[in-house]
């Protein structure tokens, strides 16, 4: 028998890209909902993400792009959304820990 685990976290509701972006808290509200309802997520296959220590994004990225989006998502207030000053991304104030999540 196959057994999944379903690791999310709700502070990707957090992370707001604009009405326009596909990733959006509505979306991660609409697929975590879609799974309890088909109870293909039930308490025995979730696991709720926490916040990893910093240390692991610099794995995948450069110590200044890490602390370049920290700064810029925490600079931002609560209701803003622009792209990251390199232009990849779209961020907003609670995208960093999202992110971590």
């Amino acid at each position: 028998m196959s057994h999944t685990l379903i690791v999310h976290s709700p502070l990707s509701l957090a992370h707001k890209t604009g009405p326009r972006h596909i990733e959006s808290p509505a979306r991660y509200s609409t697929i975590i909902d879609a799974l309890r309802h088909a109870k293909v997520l039930t308490t025995k296959n979730e696991w709720i993400a926490t916040p990893a220590d910093e240390q692991w994004p610099l794995l995948c990225h450069e110590l200044e792009y890490v602390k370049k989006v920290q700064e810029e998502c925490l600079a931002l207030g609560e209701s803003e959304v622009v792209k990251l000053s390199t232009g990849d991304v779209e961020i907003s104030h609670g995208s960093y820990t999202a992110a971590l999540a």
